[in-house]
């Protein structure tokens, strides 16, 4: 599996999804983000008094297999 692109995310995720994480990145939100194989993980700063993860689980073909928000 190859290099995870802007381009990836935005064509995979929904316009509304998108455009918030993008927001949440450019404003310094995503406090941490990681790839191991096709996990990718991050912690993220959003309107909770506490950080939340985000975890991603890509298909083999880079399509999005399930996302989760804990």
């Amino acid at each position: 599996m190859g290099k995870l692109t802007e381009g990836d995310i935005q064509a995979r995720a929904n316009g509304q999804s998108y455009d918030r994480g993008r927001r949440y990145y450019e404003n310094g939100y995503v406090l941490e983000a990681t790839r191991r194989g096709n996990v990718v993980t991050a912690e993220v700063e959003g309107s909770q008094y506490e950080p939340y993860q985000v975890e991603v689980i890509l298909k083999e073909d880079g399509g999005i297999a399930r996302a989760y928000c804990d």
